[in-house]
């Protein structure tokens, strides 16, 4: 394998510029012990890119929770003093959410099951 093509097995499926082809054919000229540390480093790099992205299925079961829990229709003609309640439970719920330093899939998993148990007129940990 040449030192270009290990440098750009180490980027992955990022799509590249011409200049971001320059700048690989410029690092694959390094001797080849410094090309790996360079091919080391991208990999790290875009694997710990990668353990950031969020859920997306998660979060959006979260969002479809909140939706229901601010949907006035089951409520009635009594919505209005029901959703304030509802909804400050849901803006503390998701200020917690975002609180911390537990991961964020952690935290939308948590506040999805606050916010059911909230829907269904029980209290968290029933």
């Amino acid at each position: 394998m040449t030192a270009l093509t290990t440098l750009r097995h180490a980027v992955g499926d990022v799509e590249l510029s011409d200049l971001d082809e320059r700048v690989l054919a410029y690092l694959a000229d390094n001797p080849p012990s410094t090309v790996n540390a360079i091919a080391d480093l991208l990999r790290r790099a875009r694997a710990a890119a990668e353990r950031r992205q969020p859920d997306l299925a998660a979060l959006a079961e979260l969002l479809q929770v909140v939706a229901a829990v601010l949907d006035p229709a089951p409520l009635g003609g009594e919505y209005e003093p029901a959703l304030a309640g509802r909804a400050a439970t849901v803006c503390g719920v998701l200020r917690g959410m975002l609180a911390g330093e537990v991961a964020v899939m952690a935290r939308a998993e948590a506040a999805t099951l606050l916010l059911r148990h909230l829907l269904a007129g029980q209290p968290p940990g029933q």
